[in-house]
């Protein structure tokens, strides 16, 4: 599985602070593992994001405040948003 990241994740990556985007790097090291061995890590609590179907959009924690959104597409998984809880989830 391969990893993009979108213009408006690279943006929301920047502003963070040097600390959370450590996280974030953490983070994203468990989801591409858990994908290579088809299965998810049970701490980065992902799941569906309602009402979203074309792509289907996935949020995942990055702390309990923070979220990235993704969407699969093909062997790809497209990273969307990474920021606050209830900004990124309204524009995922």
């Amino acid at each position: 599985m391969n990893i993009r990241r979108s213009d408006k994740f690279r943006g929301d990556y920047k502003v963070l602070p040097a600390d959370t985007q450590l996280l974030v790097d953490k983070k994203l090291k468990l989801l591409m593992e858990g994908f290579g061995k088809g299965k998810s890590q049970p701490s980065l609590r992902i799941k569906k994001i309602q009402g979203t179907n074309n792509p289907v959009i996935w949020e995942m924690s990055i702390t309990m405040g923070v979220r990235a959104t993704f969407s699969i597409e093909g062997n790809m998984i497209v990273l969307r948003r990474l920021g606050e809880h209830d900004k990124t989830l309204k524009k995922p």
